[in-house]
Parts: C-alpha cells; sequence; structure tokens
C-alpha cells in the first residue's frame, strides 16, 4: 500500500459513513467490511425510511490488517445503517443500529486498531429481481 497522509487516510476512511455496511468479515490479524455506495438518488420518502433495501450501487471491500483491541459487541444483522464512525490514524471505531427480517433488531459496535489497509474496488453490483 502507498504511504498515505493521516488527513487523506482519515478521509478515505470517513467516507465509510456515506455507505451501506453489508457485513464484517473476522479472521485470526484481520478484518474486512462489505460496503456499497450508493448510486441511486434517493426521493424524501425513501430518505425517510428506517432501512433502505435498495442495493444498487458500487461494491467495496475494506481490509484492515494486522489488527488488535478488536472489540465486537452485538449480534450479526440482516443489514446495517451506520449511526457513527470515529477513526484515527490507527484505529476505527462504528457504532451501526442492526437490522433482521425474522430476529430482534441488534445495535452493533466494532472497535479496533491496525497497522494498515487496503480498499478494494468489486464493481457494481445490482439488486436481484424478486
Amino acid at each position: 500500500m502507498e504511504k498515505l497522509s493521516i488527513s487523506m487516510m482519515k478521509n478515505e476512511l470517513e467516507q465509510i459513513k456515506e455507505m451501506d455496511f453489508v457485513r464484517w468479515e473476522l479472521n485470526d490479524s484481520s478484518i474486512s467490511f462489505l460496503l456499497i455506495k450508493d448510486e441511486h438518488k434517493h426521493t424524501h420518502e425513501e430518505e425517510e425510511e428506517e432501512c433502505c433495501c435498495h442495493i444498487n450501487g458500487h461494491l467495496f471491500k475494506y481490509h484492515f490488517f494486522n489488527i488488535s483491541n478488536i472489540k465486537i459487541e452485538g449480534e450479526e444483522c440482516d443489514n446495517y445503517k451506520i449511526i457513527d464512525l470515529k477513526c484515527t490514524s490507527d484505529s476505527l471505531s462504528i457504532f451501526m443500529h442492526g437490522y433482521n427480517y425474522i430476529e430482534e433488531n441488534s445495535d452493533v459496535s466494532i472497535y479496533f486498531n491496525f497497522q494498515n489497509y487496503t480498499i478494494e474496488d468489486l464493481g457494481n453490483i445490482k439488486e436481484a429481481d424478486v
């Protein structure tokens, strides 16, 4: 990974707030987030909905390596709304409200320190026709 300035890196990570959080994958010393950058222009009514289930957009995978001090609270859910995100040059904290179709909804928080990260562009996706 190319060395980024701290302000550029922080700006890059803060873009997560503007994306739809899909899922996280935790491994021994890394964590990855699947995120969708929404390319759909929402109407006022759609913005007022608590859960927008449209998944049209651009899919990204943020990989964080050499993580430590990881804390995950809450249960995995079917989809999420990001409430708050804080990042520094070596840590990330994200708080989300998780929505479930069958089970109870759950607040989820993830905190960890990391040494570096990469962003993988997985291309455009379009929701499945039902």
